[in-house]
């Protein structure tokens, strides 16, 4: 019995180191795949990474191709060309300032003829301060006032003469700047 209880104590001691043994083996070789598939995805990104700046790089040689056909593709302009432009920008020039000096001209010809205009028009009587003058009644006004007061002394007329043929004139237009005034 005794041998028997040490034949089993042997085979589960053996039975449990090759489990352990197997459960050693499992666990190194999941490290050795877990350390071969982190080596593997690291060599996968970098070939990724690799392939977008690649692609990246045809995109920018690309667009350079394109721009150096876009410029080779551009109309060139030849000397006589380009002497023409020149020609016509002068002559364009030259007709700007010609209008700028006609003007110029115009403008100092007007200035000089309403200066010729104000000084032979500009009429400067020599009168004598009056002050009371710019109170007084004109000529005129006065004349009106007394023919005014004449009329109220007749008599008056009744009938159709009166309506249809009145001896004055009611609303008389009247200057309401004395004559004297009138140019300045």
């Amino acid at each position: 019995k005794q041998q028997l209880a040490a034949w089993r104590a042997q085979r589960d001691k053996e039975k449990r180191e090759r489990e352990e043994k197997a459960a050693k083996e499992e666990a190194d070789k999941r490290a050795k795949d877990n350390a071969k598939r982190k080596q593997e995805r690291a060599v996968v990104r970098a070939q990724v990474k690799n392939y977008h700046e690649g692609k990246s790089l045809e995109k920018e040689v690309e667009q350079l191709r394109a721009e150096v056909q876009m410029e080779a593709a551009k109309p060139r302009l030849t000397v006589e060309q380009l002497q023409r432009i020149q020609e016509r920008n002068q002559h364009l020039t030259q007709e700007r300032q010609l209008a700028m000096r006609r003007k110029e001209q115009e403008d100092m010809a007007k200035q000089q003829r309403v200066a010729a205009l104000l000084e032979q028009s500009a009429f400067t009587p020599e009168v004598q301060r009056d002050r009371s003058r710019l109170t007084t009644d004109t000529m005129s006004s006065g004349s009106r006032k007394q023919n005014h007061l004449m009329d109220l002394d007749k008599p008056r007329q009744e009938g159709y003469y009166a309506i249809m043929r009145p001896a004055t004139v009611s609303h008389m237009p009247q200057r309401a700047t004395p004559s004297w005034r009138a140019g300045v």
